[in-house]
């Protein structure tokens, strides 16, 4: 602020210098707050959200500021005209409850939910304000007596001009699960939090709540990030927790900091800063930690076994430190649709346990685990029904197709990202469709499978079902075609890959051969005329098609298999 308004000796006030005095200290801190960050674009700090302890379909939204590059009124301010010039304001929050809906999705149909932000100017009466808003004004026909109000009508006006941070949830438009496509900010907001819905879920799980940016939805890469700050102190070298850490350059350069050795090395004398330190072999109890004067190693990375370790305890003696794995390069898991063998071998540590869930639960990790490996699949959709043809002149009909394979998210998480635990959903398979006269009814999606806490979220939706088939009247068998393969995906601090299922094969005479999983197998089509489709197995795979039918109402087709259930299969593992 470079104005000042200048008061005389025995002046009289003036309503509109006290007005500009407080308007050129807005400006002034808008020019101070635009200066600090270097840029117009808007700011979020704080605004957190959390889940609540015992999930609903609401989330918690914590106090917090938005800087918006905003107009210093856009209402007239007292005796002052508005005035359209633009400075960063500051709109505070306080901290609410967020209500979501899935009432506009049916079955098999997800939506992306935006939480946005935007400042607002709000006129409102001050707390504790000793009038409740009823201003005095000057009363000419009594002056000792004053008016309540204008025109002495009581009317309660605002007294305080305030800068808001207004919330609000914009919804995305509902689509078959796998392809729903987040929802833009509206016109002057910026997004927040995206959590994507689907139909029929009654609670919101903190895995669920996504901070807004391109990597929310595949199907969105270019989708604008969440302009959240944590505060421009923690984006400098100041080593108070939370912040990025301190490097000292005063003393004892040569000793502390050898930036000529900064690389990565079979030699700790001459170090580096966080250097990598390769062993053939474990490091536990032969390898020093991070607190050697001449670059201990901060990491290891064990060549034979191909694991990368932590040191999560300082010290110079190699038998007191420990290293903790973080990371691993083996054998690959298998996906929907694909064969694979188990993502447990080639690892340098010892497998505590095997646990399998086929419904849904709490995983809690037993004592000594160092990370996870996981395999999670969604459930197998429905086959479709067969049909037989409705002219009583031709002996054909049409088979369903077999349902869809659920997806399968495989991947690893550390200790500190399993905490305590996390919740488990297990889909169940989709109902197969009835077979019927003239036209076969169409499989159910498989359920989705999700496994999440407060740091991660991995969902593996199921296998799509079959469509309906129907026979046209023509000297020809109509074909079911299968149901689509489900889509997985994933976010937080879990390293995984997702995989896409198979879809399920079509339908001629015979019904359709359900799509597998690597843990599941497809159900059987039915053959030709009354015999009956299998289901799918668990993990995942998808029910067998209903076969065609005879001519006539008597012998319609056969109905479609149910997929299998989904599953979630975990190996721990200890440090060697």
């Amino acid at each position: 602020m470079s104005d000042k308004a200048i008061i005389y000796t025995e002046e009289m006030g003036r309503e509109e210098d006290i007005l500009n005095g407080w308007k050129d200290a807005q400006v002034g801190l808008g020019r101070a707050i635009r200066a600090l960050l270097g840029k117009t674009s808007a700011v979020i700090h704080g605004m957190s959200a959390t889940a609540q302890a015992t999930p609903d379909m609401t989330i918690s939204i914590a106090d917090g500021d938005l800087y918006q590059y905003a107009a210093v009124d856009s209402q007239p301010y007292g005796a002052l005209a508005a005035d359209s010039n633009m400075i960063m304001q500051q709109g505070h929050f306080s901290s609410q409850v967020l209500e979501f809906t899935t009432s506009a999705l049916s079955g098999g149909q997800s939506q992306w939910a935006l939480v946005q932000a935007t400042f607002a100017q709000v006129d409102e009466v001050r707390e504790n304000d000793t009038t409740g808003g009823v201003l005095p004004y000057y009363n000419s026909a009594n002056p000792p007596v004053p008016l309540n109000g204008p025109a002495d009508n009581g009317e309660t006006q605002g007294t305080v001009r305030r800068g808001k941070a207004i919330l609000s949830i914009i919804y995305g438009t509902p689509a078959a699960t796998g392809s729903e496509v987040p929802p833009l900010p509206s016109g002057n907001c910026v997004p927040l939090f995206l959590i994507d819905l689907i139909s029929g879920q009654t609670t919101i799980t903190q895995g669920q709540i996504i901070k807004a940016g391109p990597g929310a939805s595949s199907l969105a890469p270019t989708y604008p990030q969440a302009p959240f700050l944590a505060g421009l102190t923690n984006s400098h070298h100041h080593g108070v927790a939370g912040e990025a850490p301190q490097i000292d350059l005063t003393t004892e350069v040569t000793n502390r900091l050898p930036l000529s050795n900064m690389r990565v090395s079979n030699d700790d004398v001459t170090g580096g800063i966080s250097n990598i330190r390769i062993v053939a072999g474990s490091p536990q109890g032969v390898l020093q930690g991070n607190s050697s004067r001449y670059g201990a190693p901060d990491m290891a990375w064990d060549s034979v076994h191909q694991l990368m370790y932590v040191c999560t305890t300082t010290g110079t003696n190699a038998a007191t430190t420990t290293w903790t794995p973080i990371a691993a390069v083996g054998g690959g898991g298998g996906g929907g649709g694909g064969g694979g063998g188990s993502p447990v071998s080639g690892l340098a540590t010892i497998a505590a346990n095997l646990v399998s869930m086929t419904s849904s639960g709490t995983y809690t990790p037993s004592a000594g685990t160092q990370y996870i490996l996981f395999e999670l699949y969604g459930a197998g959709g429905g086959g479709g029904g067969g049909c037989d043809s409705p002219d009583a002149h031709v002996p054909v009909g049409g088979a369903g197709g077999g349902g869809g394979a659920g997806a399968c998210v495989a991947g690893v998480i550390g200790k500190d990202a399993i905490g305590a635990g996390f919740t488990v959903t297990i889909g169940a398979g989709g109902a197969g469709g009835p077979g019927g006269d003239n036209s076969g009814t169409a499989g159910q999606i498989g359920g989705s499978s999700q496994m999440s806490n407060a740091n991660f979220n991995c969902t593996a939706q199921g296998g799509g079902g079959a469509p309906a088939n129907s026979q046209a009247g023509f000297d020809a068998y109509s074909a079911g075609y299968g149901g689509n393969g489900g889509v997985a995906s994933h976010s937080g601090s879990v390293s995984a890959v997702d995989l896409t299922g198979s879809a399920g094969g079509s339908g001629f005479s015979a019904g359709g051969q359900g799509a597998g999983t690597a843990r599941g197998g497809g159900g059987h089509g039915a053959g030709q005329q009354l015999s009956n489709a299998t289901v799918g197995s668990p993990f995942g795979g998808g029910g067998g098609g209903g076969g065609c039918g005879y001519v006539g109402s008597a012998h319609p087709g056969t109905n479609g298999a149910n997929g299998g259930k989904g599953g979630l299969m975990i190996w721990e593992f200890k440090a060697a």
